[in-house]
């Protein structure tokens, strides 16, 4: 199972890593998280009282994520948009692998699947986008990673990798939550989960309800300006004029 997470997620990260800048600011929010768990987990009487595993020595692996979190802000310096050096599969894989292992080590798995929920995300979107065409021979997403996606809708690059380094922002905050609720890591995780599936559920079903009223009614200036509003942008074909 070990080698299966440590696999996984660092080809997540890899994934991710297709803009500028999208794969390492996420990955120093994960490393921030990690390095601070490190050091609760390392240290017995801040573990006992936050009901946390004591793991000997771990608190060491805190230097080690500080480390990954300021050669991070030393490479966004040129990663940034528009980039002149770049991550590659190397460096992607690399820190993919080192924020899995040092989970592993001070055993908060769920706590890096919570604050490296982006990576998750790009790596299931390319999963369905695979088995829908081979099974139906449909696309779920126009592109896939889930950020190309997004691209072809018309969102420029860097709204796409400061909204996505937003998400993970509010990931690594909700992963904080299980320091001051360690017994409910679980229940945190189904939680998150749940609202991103209504709230996706919610904008969609909302996106179609708001087309057959403004269809019915002939008006869809308000439909594309909701749209916009909602996704960023909407399809061509399905575009009203604008509201003056």
């Amino acid at each position: 199972l070990a080698v299966l997470f440590i696999v996984g997620f660092s080809n997540a990260v890899n994934l991710t890593d297709g803009l500028d800048g999208l794969a390492i600011g996420p990955t120093m929010i994960s490393a921030g998280v990690i390095g601070l768990f490190s050091y609760v987990v390392g240290n017995a009487v801040i573990a006992n009282y936050l009901e946390l595993k004591h793991v000997p020595a771990a608190g060491t692996l805190a230097i080690f994520c500080s480390a990954l979190m300021g050669a991070g802000l030393g490479f966004l310096w040129y990663n940034t948009y528009p980039a002149s050096v770049f991550m590659g599969d190397t460096g992607a894989l690399a820190l993919g692998g080192a924020l899995s292992t040092v989970a592993i080590i001070i055993r908060q798995e769920v706590v890096l699947v919570i604050a490296g929920g982006l990576f998750l995300v790009e790596m299931f979107s390319v999963m369905i986008q695979v088995a829908s065409f081979k099974t139906r021979g449909k696309r779920v997403f126009r592109m896939a990673p889930i950020h190309h996606h997004y691209e072809l809708r018309g969102w420029p690059e860097p709204q796409i990798i400061v909204r996505f380094w937003i998400i993970s922002v509010i990931l690594g905050l909700v992963s904080l939550l299980i320091l001051l609720q360690p017994n409910m890591s679980m229940a945190v995780l189904v939680a998150l989960l749940g609202g991103i599936v209504l709230f996706s559920a919610g904008a969609k079903i909302g996106h179609f309800l708001l087309l057959d009223m403004d269809l019915a009614a002939g008006r869809d200036d308000a439909f594309a300006i909701v749209g916009e509003i909602v996704y960023g942008d909407v399809d061509d074909q399905l575009r009203g004029p604008r509201l003056r």
